[in-house]
């Protein structure tokens, strides 16, 4: 069976396969927030997504899109600087305890460390 076939036969979404439960939230910078949010909005609507935070800052507004359960879990903000667009993607943790040990982990690697865990 070829790989294609394999993919078509399996439901959308098979139980216990999926990375859902990890992802919490993804950022990404945009020359154009209102533009990828009405993008967003209007191709993926039959899915639900709909805007469901918006925060206005000195840089620029913050838009925070969500599907069914109304959590926001895509973001656009704007771009920090134009050669540059760093991309947030933030995950689940089960504990504040998994959060430190995640974040000494990462220290010990000699990642760089953007700031400290915030929650």
């Amino acid at each position: 069976m070829l790989l294609r076939e394999v993919a078509l036969a399996l439901p959308v979404s098979v139980p216990g396969t999926s990375v859902a439960p990890m992802l919490d939230h993804l950022a990404l910078q945009c020359a154009d927030v209102d533009a990828a949010t009405a993008f967003y909005t209007r191709v993926f609507a039959a899915c639900g997504v709909r805007e469901a935070m918006r925060i206005d800052t000195p840089s620029g507004t913050i838009v925070g899109l969500s599907g069914p359960d109304g959590m926001p879990r895509l973001w656009f903000g704007p771009l920090e600087d134009p050669g540059h667009r760093p991309v947030h993607l933030a995950l689940a943790a089960p504990s504040r305890e998994a959060v430190d040990e995640v974040f000494a982990a990462a220290r010990a690697t000699g990642t760089e460390i953007l700031h400290e865990p915030r929650l």
